[in-house]
C-alpha cells in the first residue's frame, strides 16, 4: 500500500482493498483522512503517486461516494462521512455477494441435475 512510486494499482489488502478497492485507491481515501481539502495536485506530493493513478482513484473513490468534491474550481476533496458512506458500500457488497452466492447455486442445481440425467 505506502512505499515507493505506484503507477499501476495493485489489489488492495487494507480496509478497502477487502471491498474491492486497490492500494492507490486506499492511499489516497487515507491521506484525505489526514488531509481533508487537498487538491488533486497535493495528493500527487502527499502520497508520491502520478497524476494519473491519483485522479483514478479519485474517480473510483467518486464512483463508489467515499468522497465528496467540496470545491468544484479548486478541486479540492474531502471524504465523505465514513461511517454512513462506508456503511452503505458494504450494503452493497452484501447485496452484490448475496446476488453472487444465488447465481453460484443456481449453476450448481444446473451442472448436478445435467448429471443425473447423465447417469
Amino acid at each position: 500500500m505506502c512505499g515507493g512510486v505506484a503507477t499501476e494499482p495493485d489489489a488492495g489488502t487494507g480496509a478497502l482493498g477487502i471491498l474491492g478497492f486497490s492500494a492507490n485507491d486506499e492511499r489516497v481515501y487515507r491521506t484525505l483522512i489526514a488531509h481533508p481539502g487537498a487538491t488533486s495536485i497535493e495528493l500527487v506530493g502527499l502520497t508520491g503517486m502520478t497524476r494519473r493513478a491519483v485522479s483514478r482513484a479519485l474517480a473510483s473513490l467518486l464512483r463508489a461516494e467515499l468522497l465528496e468534491r467540496i470545491e468544484w474550481r479548486h478541486r479540492r476533496y474531502r471524504v465523505a462521512a465514513p461511517a454512513d458512506a462506508l456503511r452503505r458500500l458494504l450494503q452493497r457488497t452484501e447485496a452484490e455477494l448475496e446476488r453472487a452466492v444465488a447465481a453460484v447455486d443456481r449453476l450448481i442445481e444446473e451442472a448436478e441435475s445435467n448429471a443425473a440425467l447423465d447417469e
